[in-house]
């Protein structure tokens, strides 16, 4: 471990406990989602092999891939992607203002980013409790429930507009902003 990953790791255990937990909530959603590639790629290779050995599918494959494993697996880790600051940015103009100037502009686009998660969360809320009244299920697998993948979406919407609000405190509290071009140069030397 570097001294600046060791200064940042203590930086870090001094920060509020909501902020931590948000922290390891991003962390888990990561593993899920990863946990979802793996399970969708063994899903694959099992249909595949049927397909091969006893010229059968196995029975739900396309259904599992569309309607669980990818959905999960893209949304479980939009919260991780925010609170680490790795969401895809358009930052020609940003990077050649003053580091306060970058600094306040990262506030409200953090701000508008947390409205929009927490919109998108009460959307989200409506679909997961009508999925739930009516006991929606896919046309083709009657046995796969949808309303607990739309609960993934709520969740996940949820620790994304919480991640952003944990991003906001970050911030304000003098976590330094890197410019593209450092960003860049940090990526290359991780190689």
């Amino acid at each position: 471990m570097t001294t600046a990953e060791k200064v940042a790791t203590d930086h870090r255990r001094s920060e509020p406990l909501w902020v931590r937990g948000i922290d390891l909530a991003a962390r888990v959603g990561s593993w899920a989602s990863g946990a979802c590639v793996l399970l969708m790629g063994l899903n694959v290779v099992i249909d595949v092999a049927m397909r091969n050995v006893v010229r059968t599918p196995l029975p739900g494959t396309l259904d599992l891939v569309t309607y669980l494993w990818m959905p999960c697996l893209t949304l479980l880790a939009l919260g991780y992607a925010e609170i680490r600051d790795e969401q895809i940015r358009v930052t020609l103009l940003v990077d050649a203002t003053s580091e306060r100037s970058r600094r306040r502009q990262a506030v409200v686009v953090e701000a508008i980013t947390a409205a929009l998660g927490a919109w998108m969360t009460y959307l989200a809320i409506g679909a997961a409790m009508r999925s739930f009244d009516i006991s929606e299920t896919t046309i083709s697998a009657s046995w796969l429930p949808l309303w607990p993948i739309r609960v993934v979406v709520v969740l996940s919407f949820a620790l994304f507009s919480l991640s952003a609000i944990a991003r906001i405190y970050r911030i304000l509290a003098g976590e330094r902003l890197k410019t593209e071009i450092e960003q860049g140069v940090e990526a290359q030397n991780d190689y």
